[in-house]
């Protein structure tokens, strides 16, 4: 087996029976003690894909939802240490002053993102990957780590977050969401007719191919011109397909 693939299967078990504080710190060490490779700081390897497929590129425009932190878990660390800049965006609390600290050159917004705007019950344990305003994420996170402190927040949509900002991108690349179960209404708040990503990176639990095919999100993907080019479970990887970039 090659040592990458050793190192995700090791990855998995880890997060299955760590707390995601817990897990964060064991990472860390890991990564240290047993460099390996190219290095990753995604969860699943996403990077090491948009290192391949962005090889020429070092200018590139990225926004990430959902960003948790600037490099732990991080699908856009990788690129932003090439040169890449973007749009950090997590509704975790406070969440975006480390982000301040060691991605400078990004926008950096606290802030819920949804396609229906207003009020929402936002459950926080911590600096976790796990926080989110979805019931039944609330549920399983809950019955393994206790109750959560609710946070009230008024979500906005995407395309008026980036719509405000001083300085909004005129194209962007990346578009990586991961809000942990309400990816879909992040993009249905997106302006798809301004931006068209390259790539988007979204989640979507699905057991079989056929399950993911027949999803909301892969039929909502797929109207809007992308193709699925890779699976790192859970993390989907679309591109926008040549001819809708003719169209």
């Amino acid at each position: 087996m090659h040592p990458s693939s050793i190192m995700q299967t090791a990855n998995r078990f880890l997060r299955s029976r760590l707390s995601p504080e817990v897990y964060s710190i064991v990472r860390r060490w890991i990564d240290w003690l047993m460099p390996y490779g190219q290095t990753s700081y995604s969860q699943f390897g996403e990077d090491l894909f948009l290192a391949r497929r962005f090889a020429d590129k070092n200018d590139g425009y990225f926004v990430d939802v959902g960003a948790y932190h600037p490099r732990q878990l991080s699908n856009t660390y990788a690129l932003y240490r090439r040169g890449w800049r973007g749009i950090n965006i997590d509704a975790t609390p406070d969440s975006m002053k480390l982000f301040q600290v060691l991605r400078p050159r990004d926008v950096n917004v606290e802030a819920a993102v949804s396609n229906v705007p207003g009020a929402i019950a936002f459950s926080s344990w911590g600096s976790s990957p796990e926080n989110t305003a979805y019931r039944p994420q609330i549920d399983g996170v809950s019955a393994a780590h206790g109750t959560g402190k609710v946070v009230n927040l008024s979500a906005v949509p995407l395309s008026e977050l980036i719509a405000k900002l001083p300085d909004r991108p005129q194209q962007i690349d990346l578009l990586n969401v991961d809000v942990e179960g309400l990816d879909l209404e992040v993009l249905r708040s997106f302006d798809w007719q301004s931006y068209k990503p390259t790539i988007v990176i979204v989640e979507q639990f699905s057991e079989s191919v056929h399950e993911l095919v027949e999803s909301d999100l892969y039929v909502f993907m797929s109207a809007r011109g992308y193709q699925l080019v890779s699976w790192h479970r859970p993390s989907l990887i679309f591109e926008r397909s040549a001819v809708s970039d003719a169209t």
